[in-house]
Parts: C-alpha cells; structure tokens; sequence
C-alpha cells in the first residue's frame, strides 16, 4: 500500500533530535542530546542527556556533572497531567577557597594551600520528580502536584574537626489550589504541606580521609500553609489582595554513642503574611501600580546544624521578618517598553553568613533596610535588532548594636545591557554588565571593587541535505576583567576573594535531525 501523509499530518506528528557539543579554555567540554516529539496538542514529550565537565581557571577547581531530564505532558477531555523527572550526578567538584588580597595579587589563580591540603571538594547526586494535575470543575480550575527529592551529599572542607560531611536529604510535598472568577471577582484559595529529613553525619578530615565521627544527627523540617487570594478588576483599576498562614515544625534528633538517642530541639514557629495591591491603567495604556506585603522567612537547616556551639541546632538564629512596598509604572509600546519601581523594605533580624577556619556559620544581623529604584526598558528599533536594559540605584543599611552599615555582599548600584541580532539562521549578542563596590564584611571595613563584564556571542545555522548545523563561537569577559565572581562574606583570615576567570573562548556545534 501506499502511505500518504498531509501536511497537517506532517505538523501533527514532530519528532526532533539535537545533538550538541561544545569545548573551550580551562578545559571546558560540554555535551548534550536532546529528544522530543509532540502529538498535536494533546500530547508532548521532552527526553535531555547532559553531561560537563572543565578543569577550571583557578588551581583544584576542576568538576564534572551528568544529568537526565524527563518531561512528558498529556492533555484529556478536561484533565492536563504532567510529569518530570530528573537525576543529576556530580562525582567531584573541587574547592579552590577564597584568598586574601595579597594572594589575589601574587597568583590569582592558585588554590588556598589548606584547601589542597585536605583536598577540599563536594560530590552531589540526586533525584526529582513531580507530577502535577489540572482539571477544570464545576467549582473551578483544580491545580495540585506532587513532588519529591532525595539528595546524596559529601563535602570536604579545609579543616580536621567535623570537616567530612556526608548528608541524605529526602524532600516531598503537596500543594493544591482552586481558582474561579464571577464577573468583575478573581479568587484562589489552596493549600500546601512539605517535609524534609536530613540525615547529617559529620567525620574528622585527616587531609582528605575519612575519620572519626564527631556528629550524628537527624533534623526534621515540617511545614504546612493555606493562602486565599482575590482581586477585583474594572477597565481603569485592579484591587489585589491576599492572606497566606505558613505553620512549620522543626524538630532534632542526636545520635551519639552507643544506644544513645534524644530529643535534642523541638519549636514551633507560625507566621501571617498578607499583602495588598493596587493597580491604575491609564488611558495611554501605562499602569501606576502600588504593592505592601510582610515575609517570613525561617532560617533552613543547614543555617541551623552549622551552630558553633557544637552539635544540635543553634538556638540564637531567628526567622527573618521582612515589610515591604513598591510603587511603579510600566507602559508597553509598538517599539518600547519600560518599567519603573521604587521600592522599600524593613527587615528584622536579617541572616547573614560568617565564617570560622573555613566553616560557614549564621547570625542574626540586626535590622536591615533596602530602597532604592530599578528601571528595565525593552527597545526594538526593527525586526533585526533588539536591545534590553535594567539599572538599579539602592541603598542597603543595616543597624545592631555594634555598627551602623551597609549589608555586606550587596552592590549598590549595577547597570546591564544587551543588543540581540537575529537575521535568517544568524544570531548575534552582545551583553555589557556594571556592578559598584561592595563590603565583604559586617564591620564595612574590606571594600570589593566595582567591575565591568562583558561577553559576547554568535551562532549560525547552515543547511546540509537533510541536515541542519549550527556553529556558534563565544568570547566570556570580553575586555578581560580582573574581577570576582564569589565573596566569601566575613571569612576567617580575610580571604573573602575568589576570583573569576579571565577572557576564556567556547566553540560550539550542534545538528538538528
């Protein structure tokens, strides 16, 4: 027989195939493939094998990673199912460590000599997978899902005591939520529950072998949560508002020695989050818009087993409490769009990272207040070009009883933008990237210097038979900036300073079948 297909057929049924690698400078290789079909639009498929690998810029900084991902989405009569899944292996990443500025300026590509020594790195593997199901009902449209994660961790860190960690992390949860609206009224109302187990255990590093045992210790982190939303909509304005409640239960088992188990920390810890929000359209199409919301933020368990007390939680870590408003106006045009924010936020007992002979421990700052304004613009002279922009001027203060200051870690100003060329199969993109100084300390003592990062980029297609190939070439720090691309904010010894590479090139190919 003969077997004819349309070309609605041919649209239809979509079955593709990329196959892609890449290799660059430091040693960089990349490869991937990736499958997917789609059956119309009821049914589509998305199958990625990865795996990278680079021997990095700085000495003991190599690492190399594999991955599987899985997406399968199924549309019914009233139903949408979808599921994903994901595994992700990492056998070694290594651990340069931060330095101080007089080895950044003698050799800013070596490795921290205690790093070396006790071959300081991290393995990861893990899994996903989720499922989420939509239906529409007489009451509404139904949105649930389901997900879990198991994580297998070991890290060494450049020092004996308590310094090889290995960590099993099991994570699931649940959410659940309706929607409906009636005329000019919007409303949501849901629920959510998620537990996570970690199982930390905690040797002595004897210069990259496995010890003694120091800790053994189960930490639990129950919580659960209910939202209702709900706006009311007229052609000229939007009334938003909406009540989350957020219950959580954080519990600590110790296991150290023979048949010894207790109960070493239990508290509970609720919290009300609401938020209100306005929204003003004017007749030229431009929004005013106005939002107030509160935050609550508890610290997760790995802030709270890094006490340094010893074993079990540290008790003198609080939640984090934010109140916050931000006032704008954005408008879309033919060739134009832009967005402006003011904004301003209140917190209490911000978290901040300090560190100890290279282990990462966290206190409560103090309070802490952010404003400042942001601006994105979105310009498109014609179909070819397209350039994007964003700024942000802000002032980041924070207030404890030894210091008035500005929060660490955090630029007060940082400008970027790109330009995107896209003609036929040619592509081409520059992006420029401005960040100001900042403090690499509580104390506003250490200063970071202010950078400027530029990378650019172009990839062609070329049709070959039946075939199409794309090459691409790409240039990261273009003007080869002396810069950091990590502070290790209030390291021991004041070895803040990691830094980024210097101009480095990747060359890439891929075939499309």
């Amino acid at each position: 027989s003969i077997n004819t297909f349309s070309k609605l057929d041919y649209n239809f049924f979509r079955d593709n195939l990329i196959l892609g690698t890449s290799f660059g400078s430091y040693g960089h290789k990349k490869t991937q493939a990736t499958y997917s079909n789609k059956r119309g639009n009821y049914s589509s498929t998305i199958l990625n094998l990865s795996q990278h690998e680079s021997d990095g810029y700085r000495y003991h900084s190599s690492y190399k990673n594999k991955s599987l991902f899985f997406k399968h989405t199924r549309i019914l009569d009233k139903l949408k199912v979808k599921f994903n899944f994901l595994v992700f292996d990492s056998p070694y990443a290594f651990d340069p460590g931060g330095l101080t500025i007089e080895s950044v300026n003698e050799n800013r590509s070596q490795a921290r000599d205690r790093n070396v020594l006790f071959d300081a790195q991290e393995s990861v593997k893990q899994l996903q997978a989720g499922l989420a199901l939509d239906w529409k009902t007489a009451a509404g449209t139904v949105k649930s899902s389901l997900y879990y994660s198991n994580r297998n961790f070991v890290g060494l860190l450049p020092f004996t005591n308590a310094g090889y960690v290995e960590l099993n992390r099991d994570f699931s949860g649940a959410e659940i939520s309706i929607k409906d609206k009636s005329q000019n009224f919007e409303w949501m109302v849901g629920t959510s529950i998620q537990d996570q187990k970690d199982d930390r255990k905690r040797f002595e590093n004897n210069e990259g072998e496995k010890g003694v045992k120091v800790m053994d210790q189960i930490e639990s982190f129950k919580s659960y949560g209910a939202f209702i939303l709900g706006s009311f909509n007229k052609p000229k304005y939007s009334i938003q508002a909406g009540l989350r409640y957020d219950g959580h239960e954080i519990s600590l088992d110790e296991n150290i020695g023979i048949d010894q188990q207790y109960i070493d920390y239990s508290k509970s810890l609720n919290a009300l989050s609401p938020n209100l929000g306005l929204i003003f359209r004017a007749s030229n199409k431009g929004e005013v818009y106005i939002n107030y919301g509160q935050s609550y933020e508890t610290p997760s368990l790995s802030e709270l087993s890094a006490n340094p007390n010893g074993t079990g939680f540290n008790e003198e870590l609080s939640p984090m409490i934010s109140k916050g408003v931000d006032i704008g106006f954005r408008k879309p045009l033919k060739d134009v769009s832009y967005n402006v924010t003011a904004f301003y936020i209140d917190t209490e007992d911000e978290i901040v990272s300090y560190e100890i002979w290279g282990m990462n421990y966290y206190r409560n700052l103090g309070t802490s207040k952010r404003y400042g304004i942001e601006l994105e613009v979105s310009y498109r002279p014609n179909k070819l070009n397209t350039f994007n922009a964003s700024y942000t001027q802000a002032n980041y203060e924070f207030t404890n009883q030894l210091i008035n200051g500005q929060l660490p870690g955090v630029p007060k100003s940082n400008f970027s933008i790109e330009w995107i060329f896209n003609k036929d199969t040619f592509y081409a993109k520059l992006d420029l990237k401005y960040a100001h100084s900042l403090f690499a300390d509580d104390m506003n003592q250490f200063k970071v210097p202010s950078f400027f990062l530029s990378n650019f980029a172009l990839k062609n297609t070329y049709r070959i038979k039946d075939l199409d190939i794309t090459a691409g070439f790409q240039i990261r720090n273009l003007f080869d900036e002396k810069y950091y691309d990590n502070i290790r904010l209030n390291a021991f010894g004041n070895r803040f300073y990691e830094p980024a590479s210097l101009r480095s090139y990747i060359f890439s190919v891929s075939t499309n079948f």
